[in-house]
């Protein structure tokens, strides 16, 4: 029971999932200005459960697809090795599909149809476009922004708030689109790897975001009630965001051994969390984004058993 339990782990890639869920959240809170009241906050509890589901529907038909490969060039991981069946799998990833789109048509409209997007985007990249050099990456990157979005659908926002979004889609976009890019040949060993460009238009958009918000934090009025404590603990989490970001790219520029280039993006995907973190303190939620480090550490501790690429 234990072995298969730490099987589906695998399958289910454990230490990511901890990445998924704050991707609607930043979207709701970017979008209502960090107001969670009691009206939307089961519906984001729902919203952030149903990313996770399409995140899990996403993983496992991806392991389906690729089985054949598998079988030569990962022949440890649970599908090829026999440690789940290819029907449990495929009986898995249409539960997760049918039961995330049953949940959000109960939400809003909006949210439904990103979630069909979202299902559609998934679709896609795993069963047509996943060995395509730009349309693969470019795929994923619009699956995590399109989970954002799931947040975004049903937020009590105005169009002042939507300016929130231009500084967060684009950083998360061009992030995903270039660790793409690097997982498409995490089995070379080759210097110099494709993918860092994306990341490194990625760190500058953070930085950009970062200036922003030093410029707000000294032209706060005496009388406002924005925290500036809780912009300083957002503006210390972007750089830690982009201090992992700019490590990884400096390490994928030379000649490294599979697994070290497959942790490194595992380590890349968790480093979402911390961005995540990052506009929850920004937005005057710090418990929140201390909660969502501390899973990010969890996430960490749970790589050690289960691979996150």
């Amino acid at each position: 029971m234990k072995s298969k339990i730490i099987s589906w782990g695998r399958l289910l890639r454990l230490p990511n999932l901890f990445t998924v869920p704050g991707d609607p959240l930043v979207g709701f809170i970017a979008l209502s200005g960090g107001n969670i009241d009691n009206e939307h906050d089961k519906k984001l509890l729902l919203v952030m459960f149903v990313a996770i589901l399409l995140y899990l529907y996403g993983l496992v038909t991806n392991d389906i697809v690729d089985l054949e490969n598998d079988k030569h060039e990962r022949p440890y991981r649970p599908l090829p090795a026999n440690l789940i069946s290819i029907f449990s799998a495929k009986f898995a990833s249409i539960v997760f599909a049918i039961s995330s789109m049953a949940i959000t048509y109960f939400i809003s409209i909006h949210t439904f149809i990103f979630s069909i997007i979202l299902f559609m985007f998934i679709t896609l990249y795993n069963f047509q476009f996943k060995s395509h050099v730009a349309l693969g990456p470019l795929l994923l990157a619009l699956c995590r922004v399109t989970s954002i979005m799931l947040g975004a659908s049903f937020a009590p926002g105005t169009n002042a708030n939507i300016q929130a979004l231009y500084f967060i889609i684009p950083t998360v976009f061009f992030y995903i689109y270039g660790v793409s890019i690097v997982a498409q040949n995490e089995m070379n060993t080759g210097e110099k790897r494709r993918g860092r460009g994306p990341i490194l238009i990625s760190i500058l958009f953070s930085l950009l975001t970062i200036m922003f918000f030093v410029v707000v934090m000294f032209h706060i009025p005496n009388n406002s009630k924005i925290e500036v404590n809780s912009i300083l603990f957002g503006i210390a989490l972007y750089l830690w965001f982009v201090a992992v970001s700019f490590k990884h790219i400096i390490i994928f520029t030379r000649k490294q051994p599979p697994v070290i280039i497959q942790k490194g993006i595992g380590s890349l995907i968790r480093n979402l969390m911390i961005l995540q973190a990052a506009w929850c303190a920004i937005s005057e939620l710090p418990i929140i984004a201390t909660v969502i480090v501390i899973l990010a550490f969890n996430a960490r501790l749970a790589s050690k058993k289960f691979y996150g690429s």
